[in-house]
């Protein structure tokens, strides 16, 4: 990879669309990587999931919505779509080692806002049971300790959280399996990186 700006996109591109694609070649596979404990490993991601239109806060009282047909399909209005364009941001998705174990047990991914499900309008945070702590999932707008409500533990699934496309759940194993996966390349990447030890970012906290 030669000029990662030709691979990677920094900010959302537009095709009509928001999208974080650069081109036949782009992709979406990269992150922002942390080692917290400074152990030469790393035990946090920020992976990037895609540019998304992203509802602002506070919402607008006459913020534009989707028309319902009778089919059930949606009509995006010019105002709406302006609307898109205009709130597009990299949404990212958190995958944290909490216990440096070398597998992830907390998570934080995107929600889609009901009225509006192009938009997404806040995130869920999920933290596996570890030690003395127990399972819990929040949704929260802004700051991950500002709650906005508890999720509820389905008592056969468990947790389920958001995933595209809007409406849709997935069990929260699925999406500890999937960071557990993504971190375990990460690490094996940087094992066949001579010298790297001490040179990842420990800012996240």
């Amino acid at each position: 990879m030669g000029r990662p700006a030709e691979v990677i996109a920094l900010k959302p591109r537009f095709n009509p669309l928001p999208t974080a694609r650069v081109g036949p070649s782009g992709t979406l596979d990269w992150a922002c990587v942390y080692d917290r404990n400074g152990d030469g490993r790393i035990d946090y991601l920020v992976y990037l999931n895609n540019a998304m239109a992203v509802l602002p806060d506070p919402l607008p009282p006459d913020f534009p919505k989707p028309e319902l047909r009778p089919d059930g399909s949606l009509r995006v209005s010019m105002e709406l779509f302006s609307a898109i364009v205009k709130n597009a941001q990299m949404v990212f998705r958190h995958y944290a080692d909490d216990r440096f174990a070398g597998s992830v047990d907390g998570v934080v991914v995107e929600e889609y806002d009901p009225e509006r499900p192009m938009f997404v309008r806040g995130h869920v945070a999920y933290l596996a049971a570890r030690d003395e702590r127990p399972e819990e999932a929040w949704a929260f707008r802004r700051l991950i300790n500002e709650r906005t409500r508890t999720l509820t533990r389905d008592a056969n699934q468990g947790y389920r959280l958001p995933t595209p496309p809007a409406g849709q759940t997935e069990p929260a194993s699925a999406f500890v399996e999937r960071g557990t996966r993504l971190l375990g390349l990460f690490n094996a990447a940087l094992a066949r990186c001579p010298g790297q030890t001490g040179r990842v970012e420990r800012a996240a906290r």
